[in-house]
């Protein structure tokens, strides 16, 4: 009787390991980055700042030109660089 309660015991510790395990976000390739410098004046007014829950450490700055279209720049704060890909929004 005393085994069977240490291996309940034992399955309950693993569930709850996993449980309490974050999931992690896949890494992303240096390749992917640019200097934070290199954001054309074109894309307009910064008009909002927004974080990633997965990503603690980068935010989206959301630009806006003068014709309405939006674009959005992920940036890492922590060495300052920002993803080559923009995405971008347009209004018709």
């Amino acid at each position: 009787m005393p085994k069977r309660y240490v291996i309940i015991g034992l399955v309950l510790v693993l569930c709850l390991v996993i449980l309490a395990c974050e999931r992690m976000a896949p890494p992303i390739s240096s390749e992917e980055f640019i200097d934070l410098a290199s954001i054309p004046a074109s894309y307009g007014s910064l008009v909002s700042v927004s974080t990633i829950p997965a990503y603690p450490e980068w935010v989206q700055l959301w630009f806006q030109d003068s014709v309405g279209t939006i674009r959005v720049v992920r940036v890492d704060f922590t060495d300052f660089r920002m993803m080559q890909n923009v995405r971008t929004i347009t209004r018709n």
